[in-house]
């Protein structure tokens, strides 16, 4: 543990600069900053929507803008280049010398990225879900912050295993698996979308969203959505989001046990 700790406030420091700041605040303001533009131009009430309704497309937004934009976002920049940073600095060999330096330099790069991108999210939503008009901002607050925690941490997890198996290329990896499979795969109404993060994500945010009785039974029974959307108990979808995230962090551990990295540039050869 004292590895542990030492690795995580080392990583904590290298995070506390001018650029890395300036990214939290972005990701901090930019859902407080849509929800501002929305709330001016869009006038739900002229359109005979409820106020069910409009807090349904308010937490729709919310789940869109934060746990999906700003958490993937947030883990995005510290755990895809985590292993690729290491090796640009010429600090992997002496880490990978020290006992267990390997899985506690990842292991404490992962709740690093974790802790930043969820605390961004749960600062972005603290300030955003006040400024509507809403009979329950608590629970609405509860939802997005929980689900932007679990989202955060799978995330943090699956771009750490990219990362290990493609150090070079980890960043290019990372965005092409995130546009082919957590948003299209996990859209296509078949089998596969259920291995994705989204699919939990998405269910667990339709069985915590205020809708009435009626409204998720036509959600549910509706031929497109029936595949997108897990009919099983919001625990059963936190049981499979912590199985992705030790999944993923397990096999970026092995990944970077098993690669053979070296930190020596074209020209030292």
């Amino acid at each position: 543990m004292n590895q542990l700790r030492a690795i995580f406030f080392y990583e904590w420091k290298r995070t506390l600069t001018f650029g890395r700041i300036s990214w939290w605040f972005l990701l901090t303001a930019f859902p407080v900053l849509i929800t501002l533009l929305v709330r001016a131009e869009a006038n739900f009430r002229d359109v005979g929507m409820e106020q069910p309704q409009i807090e349904t497309v308010w937490t729709l937004m919310f789940y869109m803008l934060i746990p999906c934009v700003c958490c993937c976002l947030g883990v995005f920049l510290n755990a895809a280049p985590a292993i690729a940073g290491e090796l640009e600095q010429r600090s992997w060999v002496y880490l990978a010398t020290r006992p267990w330096g390997i899985f506690w330099l990842l292991v404490g790069k992962y709740i690093i990225a974790v802790v930043w991108a969820s605390s961004a999210a749960i600062v972005s939503a603290s300030l955003a879900i006040p400024l509507i008009e809403s009979q329950d901002h608590t629970k609405m607050w509860f939802t997005i912050c929980s689900i932007s925690l679990l989202s955060s941490m799978a995330y943090a997890a699956l771009y750490l295993m990219i990362g290990a198996l493609f150090p070079k290329r980890a960043m290019v990896f990372s965005v092409t698996y995130t546009a082919l499979v957590e948003v299209v795969l996990s859209l296509i109404p078949a089998i596969i979308n259920r291995f994705t993060i989204q699919y939990r994500l998405r269910s667990l945010l339709i069985q915590w969203i205020e809708i009435s009785p009626e409204g998720r039974r036509e959600l549910m029974e509706n031929l497109f959505f029936k595949y997108v959307f897990a009919e099983e108990v919001s625990s059963v979808q936190i049981v499979w989001l912590l199985g992705l995230t030790g999944l993923f962090l397990t096999g970026s551990i092995i990944a970077a046990h098993v690669s053979e990295f070296t930190a020596a540039s074209e020209s030292d050869v």
